[in-house]
């Protein structure tokens, strides 16, 4: 097929991308074929079918030729080819038998491609995304549904939103009308010959997926890694201003002030003449559409009434156990809507305004899963173990009973996440008890930082915060040491 007027096509490896002399364009939206993209489905399709096609006496079925296209085509297809009656009546009753056999499969394997959940949710920060399959409606809602990528997709396009499937141009034409694209601003990410067909036949520019360019190959080539896995205030990042409805806050605030010597929920306890809660609100309620506050059954009913004095931007979440921070944070998920949410916890009072900017721009910018502010400190609480490469491979954790290096790199109290992977991660966590400490049995949080931090670009660590922004409120001697530093910042108008 001719390349769109004015753009050339250049060979690359195994695949063709599109170039523009003299750098290639940045696409305007991405759209993702599903079989054999994002799931490998390939062998259960193929096998699906020889199954259903021996029944009836044709044997010799290769799956290659008739990859990306609808069911019923490929069975009366094969029907001819086997010389067989192809009455609607037999294609229609093989193609529901082959279509049950594979979604059975597929739904109790969720064969996704390693990586690939965590690299659309990247590139959806970045591209509108589309899904685009000659499947059934059912087959494409069960991926997205089970993997819970629910919003991810600007436009989802299967097998019967089409009158002419793949290679028919008409599957890329829909979902760029649906995404309002222009089809040759479109980038496709197809693995088949005829999904390649469709796509080019709509204009659009096409990349293969194969053994040697991968779904996780993405990022990279696309310039979403743009920062290493650690930042410092010196790397540049954009000054843009932060949209509040694209940011909820989470805090887990289901201690008591007991050790503090208070009988007033922790988060009520009040430092530099003011409670910790308005301290946090103060940094929080102008950065984010809704602040969440994850509280226990005998305390939560007092915060909400502080809280309420402050804003109805407030929720209340409550942890009917203290089975730990994980636990906490899903309660508090179940209130949020946007694509982004920072948790930070319940007695972190003295965190500066521009440490909260510099994180949630850096996270926008980066496009990361995890942006995690982090500091050297002495005796720490907290350990990040890194490989060679920077990557977070572990976290050793004092409460835990972990041994502890005498000099450590810990967090700061403060994460940011995009929600979506967030409760993929702790779901999953719950699932197989990864995040279970192994002193206090309790669920853990740090646990999928690691888990997360598989790929370049998926955490960032933003080595920004003091040590005076780190100190929680857990004793009487951090009460007075937040107190002064506070106060001090009050008198110099900071």
């Amino acid at each position: 097929m001719p390349a769109p007027a004015g753009r050339t096509w250049h060979r690359l490896s195994c695949y063709e991308e599109p170039l523009l002399t003299p750098h290639p364009p940045a696409p305007r939206a991405l759209l993702f074929d599903l079989d054999g993209v994002l799931i490998d489905s390939t062998h259960v399709h193929a096998e699906a079918f020889r199954e259903v096609l021996r029944g009836v006496g044709v044997d010799g079925f290769e799956y290659g030729p008739y990859a990306g296209m609808r069911t019923q085509e490929v069975i009366r297809a094969e029907l001819r080819r086997g010389g067989c009656l192809d009455s609607d009546a037999l294609v229609a009753r093989l193609a529901a038998a082959k279509s049950a056999l594979a979604a059975q499969r597929l739904a109790s394997s969720n064969p996704v491609f390693p990586h690939a959940l965590d690299v659309l949710e990247r590139l959806s920060a970045a591209f509108p995304l589309a899904l685009v399959s000659s499947g059934s409606e059912s087959s494409v809602r069960r991926f997205v549904d089970s993997n819970g990528l629910y919003g991810l997709f600007g436009a989802v396009v299967h097998g019967s939103d089409v009158t002419n499937a793949k290679p028919a141009p008409d599957p890329y034409l829909e979902a760029a009308r649906r995404l309002g694209v222009d089809p040759g601003n479109g980038l496709v990410l197809e693995d088949a010959d005829s999904g390649e067909a469709s796509a080019r036949a709509a204009g659009c520019a096409v990349w293969r997926i194969h053994r040697d360019f991968t779904i996780p190959d993405l990022p990279q080539r696309l310039g979403l890694n743009r920062y290493a896995r650690v930042v410092t205030r010196q790397d540049p990042v954009p000054p843009e201003r932060i949209d509040p409805n694209s940011w909820s806050a989470v805090i887990p605030a289901a201690g008591r002030g007991t050790r503090l010597g208070s009988s007033l929920p922790k988060i009520l306890f009040e430092v530099a003449g003011r409670s910790i809660l308005d301290w946090l609100l103060d940094l929080l309620l102008p950065r984010c559409a809704r602040v969440v506050i994850v509280g226990a059954p005998s305390s939560a009913e007092e915060i909400g009434r502080a809280a309420a004095r402050r804003s109805p931007g407030v929720s209340i979440a409550v942890q009917p156990e203290p089975i730990g921070m994980a636990d906490a944070i899903e309660r508090g998920l179940a209130f949020v809507e946007t694509d982004s949410v920072l948790t930070i916890w319940g007695d972190q009072a003295a965190v500066r305004e521009e440490s909260i900017d510099f994180s949630m721009r850096l996270h926008r910018h980066a496009c990361a899963l995890a942006t995690i502010p982090t500091l050297w400190r002495h005796d720490p609480y907290i350990h990040f173990e890194r490989d060679a490469s920077g990557a977070i491979t572990a976290v050793r954790q004092a409460r835990e009973g972990d041994a502890m290096p005498v000099e450590g790199e810990s967090d700061s109290g403060v994460f940011l996440f995009r929600t979506r992977t967030l409760r993929r991660q702790l779901r999953s966590m719950s699932f197989d008890g990864s995040g279970l400490g192994r002193r206090t049995g309790e669920r853990n949080l740090l646990p999928l930082i690691p888990r997360l931090d598989s790929l370049p670009g998926n955490v960032i660590s933003a080595r920004i915060m003091s040590d005076e922004e780190s100190v929680g409120a857990n004793t009487p001697g951090d009460a007075h040491f937040l107190t002064d530093v506070l106060s001090a910042r009050i008198r110099s108008g900071a």
